[in-house]
């Protein structure tokens, strides 16, 4: 069961960049970096008004309850810092083309439920890093690459839940991870 609600208010002010550069013939650069600060502005108390509206004073008469999650907190899903780079360069080998490639991606930390007391339960995702490196080659409508995707196998999770509440399902958080360290081949063709 899936229950969506509203929170009364947040406030989400960042910034993003990216830039891709050629120096040279065959080498082009890449980067991109954003900076997020998004927060709730007003509790959440997770309980509704009369009317259907989202209520951010409690404890109150409709809510006794503390809030769920209090002004000033993290939303979830959404890392302060995200940044990716990556270099390739292309170049003819024979009668071939070739290239060589790298990219690193990096994320913050972040919480993946609003709640207070979830985030107690399921804890906090961790910043990471990967990266990942190819090579290969190509000729008319047929490619061949050799790849290496997590190369340090870094460990991350891309996100943590728990199916339900704490007094049917206990504390149980399950957490879907970043791909391990995965090498591999492909072969491609153009019809």
């Amino acid at each position: 069961l899936t229950e969506i609600k509203n929170a009364p208010a947040a406030r989400i002010k960042g910034i993003e960049t990216d830039i891709t550069w050629r120096p040279v013939d065959g080498l082009t650069l890449g980067a991109s970096g954003a900076y997020t600060d998004a927060k709730l502005t007003k509790n959440y108390c997770g309980n509704l008004g009369p009317n259907g509206e989202s209520t951010s004073n409690c404890p109150d008469a409709i809510d006794p309850d503390p809030p769920q999650a209090a002004a000033g907190t993290q939303l979830p899903v959404t890392p302060k810092f995200k940044a990716n780079g990556t270099a390739r360069y292309d170049f003819p080998m024979g009668a071939l083309d070739a290239h060589v490639q790298g990219s690193v991606a990096y994320q913050g930390a972040t919480w993946a439920d609003l709640r207070t007391d979830e985030r107690a339960i399921t804890g906090k995702q961790k910043a990471f890093a990967t990266a990942d490196f190819t090579a290969g080659v190509a000729k008319d409508n047929w490619s061949f690459e050799i790849l290496v995707k997590n190369a340090f196998d870094a460990l991350g999770d891309t996100f943590r839940y728990s199916e339900c509440a704490t007094s049917v399902c206990g504390v149980q958080t399950y957490i879907t991870p970043v791909v391990p360290r995965t090498i591999g081949v492909k072969f491609g063709q153009k019809f």
